[in-house]
């Protein structure tokens, strides 16, 4: 059986535009080689961006 793609709603298109999917990707990828770190809120994420660790 074929079936239709459902159109993506106009709030999420931006989620499946070509440039943001090849992100996701590389993201993905960078998480599953272990290159992600993770922080237990946004104070301590920008603390980590500001000194330039990530």
């Amino acid at each position: 059986m074929l079936r239709g793609r459902a159109p993506a709603l106009a709030d999420q298109a931006w989620f499946w535009d070509h440039e943001w999917q090849r992100g996701e990707r590389e993201a993905g990828e960078q998480i599953a080689a272990g290159r992600a770190e993770e922080h237990e809120d946004a104070e301590t994420m920008f603390g980590a961006l500001e000194d330039g660790r990530l």
